[in-house]
Protein backbone atom coordinates (compact mmCIF):
# COMPACT_ATOMS: atom_id res chain seq x y z
CA UNK A 1 0.00 0.00 0.00
CA UNK A 2 1.28 3.61 -1.20
CA UNK A 3 0.33 6.75 0.08
CA UNK A 4 0.82 10.52 -1.55
CA UNK A 5 -0.13 14.01 -0.88
CA UNK A 6 -0.45 15.87 -4.24
CA UNK A 7 -1.70 19.44 -3.38
CA UNK A 8 -3.85 18.51 -0.50
CA UNK A 9 -5.25 15.53 -1.95
CA UNK A 10 -4.61 12.25 -0.58
CA UNK A 11 -4.02 9.25 -2.90
CA UNK A 12 -4.28 5.66 -1.69
CA UNK A 13 -2.72 2.95 -4.17
CA UNK A 14 -3.46 -0.68 -2.65
CA UNK A 15 -2.43 -3.60 -5.05
CA UNK A 16 -3.35 -7.49 -4.42
CA UNK A 17 -4.95 -10.40 -5.78
CA UNK A 18 -8.38 -9.36 -3.42
CA UNK A 19 -9.40 -6.36 -5.49
CA UNK A 20 -9.31 -8.35 -9.10
CA UNK A 21 -11.81 -7.86 -11.12
CA UNK A 22 -13.62 -10.86 -12.10
CA UNK A 23 -13.80 -11.73 -15.38
CA UNK A 24 -17.37 -11.77 -17.25
CA UNK A 25 -17.70 -15.04 -19.53
CA UNK A 26 -17.91 -14.05 -23.20
CA UNK A 27 -19.29 -17.15 -24.61
CA UNK A 28 -23.29 -17.00 -23.97
CA UNK A 29 -25.50 -15.94 -26.71
CA UNK A 30 -29.54 -15.06 -26.98
CA UNK A 31 -31.80 -16.32 -29.31
CA UNK A 32 -35.35 -14.99 -29.45
CA UNK A 33 -37.97 -16.57 -31.48
CA UNK A 34 -40.59 -19.26 -32.91
CA UNK A 35 -39.81 -22.73 -31.88
CA UNK A 36 -41.81 -25.77 -32.12
CA UNK A 37 -42.56 -26.26 -28.25
CA UNK A 38 -41.62 -24.68 -24.95
CA UNK A 39 -41.92 -22.15 -22.38
CA UNK A 40 -43.05 -18.75 -23.76
CA UNK A 41 -41.30 -15.17 -23.25
CA UNK A 42 -39.21 -16.31 -20.43
CA UNK A 43 -35.48 -17.35 -20.96
CA UNK A 44 -34.04 -20.70 -20.77
CA UNK A 45 -30.63 -21.06 -20.07
CA UNK A 46 -29.37 -24.34 -22.25
CA UNK A 47 -25.84 -25.88 -22.76
CA UNK A 48 -26.22 -28.24 -25.81
CA UNK A 49 -27.92 -28.42 -28.61
CA UNK A 50 -29.58 -31.90 -27.14
CA UNK A 51 -31.16 -29.59 -24.01
CA UNK A 52 -32.26 -27.10 -26.34
CA UNK A 53 -34.14 -30.11 -28.26
CA UNK A 54 -35.80 -31.12 -25.09
CA UNK A 55 -37.18 -28.08 -23.95
CA UNK A 56 -37.71 -26.46 -27.73
CA UNK A 57 -37.81 -29.17 -30.39
CA UNK A 58 -35.56 -29.96 -32.99
CA UNK A 59 -34.95 -28.16 -36.19
CA UNK A 60 -38.09 -26.44 -37.70
CA UNK A 61 -38.01 -25.17 -40.97
CA UNK A 62 -40.26 -22.32 -40.60
CA UNK A 63 -38.27 -20.37 -38.71
CA UNK A 64 -34.47 -19.97 -38.50
CA UNK A 65 -33.65 -19.82 -34.45
CA UNK A 66 -33.33 -23.41 -34.52
CA UNK A 67 -30.53 -23.40 -37.97
CA UNK A 68 -29.05 -20.76 -35.50
CA UNK A 69 -28.71 -22.42 -31.73
CA UNK A 70 -27.55 -25.52 -33.53
CA UNK A 71 -24.59 -23.76 -35.76
CA UNK A 72 -24.00 -22.04 -32.46
CA UNK A 73 -23.27 -24.92 -30.32
CA UNK A 74 -21.46 -26.93 -33.55
CA UNK A 75 -18.87 -24.08 -33.88
CA UNK A 76 -18.09 -24.18 -29.83
CA UNK A 77 -20.78 -22.10 -28.18
CA UNK A 78 -21.10 -23.19 -24.61
CA UNK A 79 -24.41 -21.70 -23.34
CA UNK A 80 -27.13 -19.83 -24.93
CA UNK A 81 -30.34 -18.43 -23.92
CA UNK A 82 -33.58 -18.91 -25.64
CA UNK A 83 -36.42 -16.71 -25.59
CA UNK A 84 -39.73 -18.44 -27.52
CA UNK A 85 -42.00 -16.46 -29.07
CA UNK A 86 -45.66 -17.04 -30.45
CA UNK A 87 -47.62 -15.86 -32.66
CA UNK A 88 -51.73 -17.19 -32.16
CA UNK A 89 -50.61 -20.53 -31.19
CA UNK A 90 -52.81 -22.33 -28.84
CA UNK A 91 -51.92 -24.64 -25.65
CA UNK A 92 -53.56 -27.67 -26.00
CA UNK A 93 -56.31 -28.33 -23.29
CA UNK A 94 -57.41 -32.09 -21.65
CA UNK A 95 -60.59 -33.38 -20.50
CA UNK A 96 -61.48 -35.44 -17.31
CA UNK A 97 -64.72 -37.41 -16.65
CA UNK A 98 -66.17 -35.96 -13.53
CA UNK A 99 -69.53 -37.83 -12.49
CA UNK A 100 -71.91 -35.52 -15.01
CA UNK A 101 -69.42 -33.17 -15.01
CA UNK A 102 -66.17 -32.56 -15.90
CA UNK A 103 -62.78 -31.17 -15.55
CA UNK A 104 -60.90 -29.62 -17.63
CA UNK A 105 -56.95 -28.62 -17.56
CA UNK A 106 -55.30 -26.34 -20.06
CA UNK A 107 -51.32 -26.76 -20.65
CA UNK A 108 -49.05 -24.17 -20.02
CA UNK A 109 -46.68 -23.72 -23.03
CA UNK A 110 -48.66 -23.54 -26.33
CA UNK A 111 -47.65 -25.19 -29.59
CA UNK A 112 -48.86 -28.32 -32.03
CA UNK A 113 -45.71 -30.16 -30.29
CA UNK A 114 -47.02 -29.87 -26.96
CA UNK A 115 -48.46 -33.21 -25.64
CA UNK A 116 -50.00 -33.83 -21.99
CA UNK A 117 -51.78 -36.54 -20.22
CA UNK A 118 -53.22 -37.37 -16.69
CA UNK A 119 -54.40 -39.89 -14.23
CA UNK A 120 -56.15 -39.16 -11.36
CA UNK A 121 -56.83 -42.48 -8.68
CA UNK A 122 -58.10 -42.25 -5.16
CA UNK A 123 -54.95 -44.19 -3.69
CA UNK A 124 -55.00 -42.97 0.40
CA UNK A 125 -58.10 -41.56 -0.06
CA UNK A 126 -60.80 -42.39 2.67
CA UNK A 127 -64.09 -43.30 2.15
CA UNK A 128 -65.07 -40.24 3.93
CA UNK A 129 -63.41 -37.58 1.67
CA UNK A 130 -65.58 -38.18 -1.71
CA UNK A 131 -63.96 -34.83 -2.68
CA UNK A 132 -60.71 -35.52 -2.85
CA UNK A 133 -58.45 -37.60 -5.61
CA UNK A 134 -54.58 -37.88 -6.44
CA UNK A 135 -53.35 -36.33 -9.98
CA UNK A 136 -50.94 -37.32 -11.98
CA UNK A 137 -49.89 -34.65 -14.78
CA UNK A 138 -47.41 -36.00 -17.79
CA UNK A 139 -45.74 -34.38 -20.87
CA UNK A 140 -44.73 -36.42 -23.27
CA UNK A 141 -42.41 -36.58 -26.20
CA UNK A 142 -45.20 -37.29 -29.04
CA UNK A 143 -48.64 -38.50 -28.85
CA UNK A 144 -49.30 -41.36 -27.48
CA UNK A 145 -45.79 -41.75 -26.55
CA UNK A 146 -44.19 -43.28 -23.39
CA UNK A 147 -40.97 -40.91 -23.36
CA UNK A 148 -41.76 -38.79 -20.48
CA UNK A 149 -40.29 -35.45 -20.27
CA UNK A 150 -41.71 -34.15 -17.71
CA UNK A 151 -43.94 -35.24 -14.69
CA UNK A 152 -46.02 -33.90 -11.65
CA UNK A 153 -47.65 -35.32 -8.98
CA UNK A 154 -50.46 -33.99 -6.59
CA UNK A 155 -51.66 -35.79 -3.99
CA UNK A 156 -55.04 -35.21 -2.06
CA UNK A 157 -56.42 -32.70 -3.96
CA UNK A 158 -59.89 -31.06 -3.72
CA UNK A 159 -62.58 -29.96 -5.59
CA UNK A 160 -64.10 -28.04 -2.75
CA UNK A 161 -62.99 -24.21 -2.72
CA UNK A 162 -63.11 -23.86 0.93
CA UNK A 163 -60.24 -26.69 1.03
CA UNK A 164 -56.60 -26.15 1.48
CA UNK A 165 -55.93 -28.33 -1.39
CA UNK A 166 -58.41 -27.24 -4.11
CA UNK A 167 -57.19 -28.11 -6.98
CA UNK A 168 -57.11 -24.42 -8.60
CA UNK A 169 -55.26 -22.79 -6.43
CA UNK A 170 -52.62 -26.31 -5.83
CA UNK A 171 -52.35 -26.19 -9.59
CA UNK A 172 -51.22 -22.68 -10.08
CA UNK A 173 -48.17 -23.90 -8.87
CA UNK A 174 -47.91 -26.36 -11.93
CA UNK A 175 -45.13 -25.72 -14.07
CA UNK A 176 -47.42 -27.91 -17.09
CA UNK A 177 -51.01 -27.08 -16.23
CA UNK A 178 -53.46 -24.99 -14.52
CA UNK A 179 -57.27 -25.68 -14.09
CA UNK A 180 -59.53 -23.81 -16.98
CA UNK A 181 -63.40 -23.50 -16.37
CA UNK A 182 -65.34 -24.33 -13.79
CA UNK A 183 -64.50 -27.52 -10.82
CA UNK A 184 -66.99 -29.56 -11.00
CA UNK A 185 -68.99 -30.27 -8.39
CA UNK A 186 -67.93 -34.36 -8.60
CA UNK A 187 -64.53 -35.25 -7.92
CA UNK A 188 -62.73 -36.65 -11.55
CA UNK A 189 -63.55 -40.15 -12.12
CA UNK A 190 -60.51 -42.95 -11.66
CA UNK A 191 -58.84 -43.17 -14.90
CA UNK A 192 -59.16 -46.94 -16.63
CA UNK A 193 -56.32 -48.97 -18.34
CA UNK A 194 -52.95 -49.22 -17.64
CA UNK A 195 -49.55 -48.13 -18.70
CA UNK A 196 -46.26 -48.70 -16.77
CA UNK A 197 -47.91 -49.14 -13.87
CA UNK A 198 -49.62 -45.73 -14.13
CA UNK A 199 -53.52 -45.50 -15.41
CA UNK A 200 -53.69 -43.03 -17.72
CA UNK A 201 -56.59 -42.36 -20.19
CA UNK A 202 -56.27 -43.59 -23.65
CA UNK A 203 -57.45 -40.11 -25.09
CA UNK A 204 -54.88 -38.64 -22.46
CA UNK A 205 -52.74 -36.92 -24.62
CA UNK A 206 -53.83 -33.69 -26.81
CA UNK A 207 -52.24 -31.66 -29.51
CA UNK A 208 -53.03 -28.02 -29.46
CA UNK A 209 -55.58 -26.87 -31.57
Amino acid sequence: MAERRISGIEILEQSGADNAIDRVPTGIAAFVGRTLKGPVNRPLLVKSFIEFQQSFGGLWQPATLSYAVEQFFENGGGSAYIVRVVNGAKPPTLTLPAGEGELRLIALNPGSREYIRASVDYDGIGQNEPDCFNLVVQRVRTAGSEQIEDQEIFRRLSTQKESGRFVTDVLMESRLARVTGAVPTDRPNRSAGFRAGKRFPASGCLPSR
